[in-house]
């Protein structure tokens, strides 16, 4: 009994999803924008969506169940009762078909996509239609062809105009090019003579069977359509050329010629028009403004190889120079890429180093901080070690001092904003003042620190401050590096270099020495090689990109000689220009 009460409401269920199933579809296909139809086998329609109603103005219960002749009687003629030629071809292929069709009462174009629908058993059971409007889209497509077009002829008479200073050539191809752009049988371009009194028709393209015009003079006084194109400096268009009283001065040869309509255009160089180019039409023609803009494009572009070729004849006596001038422009331009190839690749790197000092600021920063931060709290916790911990925090506050120095002194590099007062120095002195300095220094590490004088050398011009900190960074970098029992030197040096007297110092250590793959990076800020990395001694890696700087400042030369050798140490070699008398 209970089996007799379940089958009815398994079937209502099922009817319900089939009737919510059904709708979902419809919802579905209302809601998109193509226009979507069902026939069945017998040419039915069984399903059409709110854009079909909408295209056709008949309501659901108008269409379903009818066929297309019964619809649409007026077009069975064209494609029968039952089905249109398309839905044929689907019919004899069994296969998916796509189609341009035109809609026959709105004139848009539409992509239509037609299709069988198949049952559970793998039959046909009905064919499906979904059509969507490209009118937008064919229209879009035919603009760029158009301009393509137009570019291409562009091109080729630019190609043309530049690749030949023969103004014969040049007006021959313009001609060419225009005639079978425009599909005109003929088109000739004249050129003014020296007194300005007549046009010489100097090169023209003919299709077969049309009078040549070649040699032509054609008057420019008394003749308005030539005189308008002068001084106007702009096209004429003359939809009839043989009876238009602006060509009265020509009329014979538009009859000779049997020019129906014809487009006149100006060849303008250095704002003078110097001939024309004349488009031909044997047949009545109206040329449209895009036509005119077009034509005046190619006009454009001959007139400037024209102007090309005028320069060149008249200056051919100075045909040195203007080589020279080019070369110099063409080196110009090749530095200019060159420096905005350096720009962008500067400002990549910058990007990178804006990175990186995020990165590396905030790890130099964090080990003296949670240092401080842990020697406070040992502080407050256990008082009788205070001397024990004041000690740590000195070192860590120097350190955080240092830290902070480093970055103010690369702002103001940045900023150019580094004071720089050049004065006397003398060489000799000022290793004696930082090799004494750092002589506890050394003791304490157990260094032998040696300062070498050279009574021969010049004085030189620097600002001894940051020449002194320049120095300062070596030294304290040499100092560091070099483990007990090892030696650092400074000393004075003299060189004769491109031309001029130098003079230097010179810091040399016996440390593990600087790994050749590492040379090149030194001077980059943030950078710390193998053995400041594995030294544990602080450091933000921007020391040696000060000294650079500070170098660049003074225009000095900077000397790095290093074998990567433990124990063979490294050179530096800080450089200045001695003045000249």
């Amino acid at each position: 009994m209970a089996d007799t009460n379940t089958q009815p409401q398994q079937a209502e269920q099922a009817e319900l999803v089939a009737q919510r199933t059904r709708q979902q579809l419809q919802d579905m296909f209302d809601n998109t924008p193509a226009t979507v139809y069902a026939k069945d086998l017998e040419g039915r329609y069984i399903f059409v969506n709110r854009q079909f109603r909408e295209r056709s103005g008949m309501g659901e219960q108008q269409v379903l169940g009818k066929t297309q002749g019964e619809l649409f009687p007026h077009l069975v003629g064209d494609i029968g009762g039952v089905w249109d030629q398309q839905e044929q071809d689907v019919l004899a292929s069994g296969q998916t078909m796509s189609f341009e069709e035109v809609g026959r009462t709105t004139g848009r174009t539409y992509l239509a996509i037609k299709f069988f629908l198949y049952d559970a058993d793998g039959n046909p059971y009905a064919l499906c239609n979904s059509s969507i409007d490209i009118t937008d889209r064919k229209q879009v497509e035919e603009e760029v062809k158009r301009r393509n077009r137009d570019l291409l002829l562009l091109n080729r008479v630019i190609a043309a105009a530049t690749s030949t200073l023969d103004v014969k050539e040049v007006l021959t191809v313009a001609c060419h090019e225009l005639g079978q752009a425009f599909d005109i049988p003929q088109v000739a371009a004249a050129l003014f003579n020296t007194e300005c009194t007549a046009a010489v028709v100097t090169a023209e393209y003919l299709a077969a069977g049309r009078p040549s015009a070649m040699g032509i003079e054609l008057p420019i006084e008394a003749n308005p359509a030539t005189q308008y194109v002068t001084e106007h400096k702009k096209p004429l268009a003359v939809a009839n050329a043989q009876h238009d009283s602006r060509l009265a001065a020509v009329q014979h040869v538009m009859v000779q010629r049997g020019t129906a309509s014809l487009l006149l255009l100006p060849l303008i160089v250095q704002e003078r028009v110097i001939g024309t180019i004349g488009l031909d039409a044997i047949h009545p023609r109206d040329f449209s403004d895009r036509e005119v803009e077009l034509a005046s494009s190619v006009a454009a572009a001959v007139s400037q190889a024209l102007h090309n070729a005028q320069l060149y004849q008249e200056l051919t006596t100075r045909r040195d120079a203007l080589e020279q001038a080019v070369s110099e422009r063409t080196a110009e331009l090749q530095a200019s890429n060159r420096q905005l190839e350096q720009a962008n690749k500067d400002l990549l790197a910058l990007s990178r180093v804006k990175t990186e000092f995020v990165s590396n600021v905030s790890h130099e920063l964090q080990t003296p901080i949670t240092n401080l931060k842990l020697r406070f709290h040992l502080l407050e916790r256990d008082p009788d070690r205070a001397d024990q911990h004041l000690k740590v925090l000195r070192r860590e506050t120097n350190r955080l001092a240092h830290i902070i120095e480093d970055l103010l002194n690369l702002s103001r590099i940045d900023q150019d904003r580094l004071a720089y007062t050049p004065t006397a120095v003398d060489l000799n002195t000022l290793i004696y003042l930082y090799g004494d300095d750092r002589q506890l220094l050394a003791q304490n590490r157990e260094l032998t620190l040696t300062c070498i004088n050279c009574p021969d050398a010049p004085m030189v011009q620097a600002d001894a401050g940051l020449f002194g900190q320049a120095v300062s960074i070596l030294l304290t970098n040499a100092l560091n590096y070099t483990p007990s029992g090892g030696a650092v030197m400074i000393r004075v040096e003299t060189r004769e270099h491109a031309g001029r007297q130098w003079a230097g110092i010179a810091i040399e250590d016996t440390g593990p020495g600087i790994l050749p793959d590492e040379l090149p990076h030194l001077f980059e800020r943030f950078y710390r090689g193998t053995t400041g990395r594995e030294s544990g001694t602080p450091g933000t890696g921007l020391g040696l990109a000060i000294l650079k700087e500070i170098m660049d400042r003074h225009q000095g030369d900077i000397e790095v000689h290093s074998a990567g050798i433990p124990g063979q140490g490294a050179t530096f070699r800080l450089w200045l220009p001695v003045p000249q008398p």
